[in-house]
């Protein structure tokens, strides 16, 4: 029986949605979709556009999902070293600043000086990441799902 896997992979000038398929005499994987990763330049400053990529990840997970196979597991790789801040009600506050901006280390001081460090949580596993609220909402992913 075969097992199936999505994995999307955002890398820094492109991503991509991969379907792997573990069979019995090893794995296949396929890219179902591949999308440029474009930076916005905003006022001197680099962000991810974040809303882009999030519909670029939801078309991939929707032609993963027209195949009607049983998906095991989705996967995310992305960036070890970007923030965002997220608002109380869940939504972002602020485009989050992507790594190749020359002042991350600044920004984050000035955003971690102005707020309370008790209401901060962090959203990954490093100290660099941070939320401005105390509760985080996860968006469903519905769409041909």
């Amino acid at each position: 029986m075969n097992r199936y896997f999505v994995g999307v992979d955002l890398g820094a000038t492109s991503g991509r949605v991969i379907l792997a398929t573990l069979c019995g005499d090893g794995i296949a994987l396929e890219v179902l979709h591949r999308f440029p990763n474009r930076l916005l330049a905003l006022g001197g400053k680099f962000y991810w556009n974040i809303y882009s990529l999030y519909e670029e990840i939801l078309h991939g997970l929707t032609l993963a999902g027209q195949r009607r196979i049983p998906v095991d597991s989705i996967g995310i790789d992305t960036w070890g070293v970007d923030m965002a801040c997220v608002a109380a009600d869940g939504t972002l506050a602020g485009l989050p600043r992507a790594y190749r901006d020359c002042s991350p280390a600044r920004r984050y001081a000035s955003i971690r000086s102005s707020r309370r460090r008790s209401s901060w949580i962090p959203v990954r596993g490093r100290s660099t990441a941070c939320c401005c609220a105390r509760r985080v909402s996860i968006p469903r992913f519905s769409r041909g799902w």
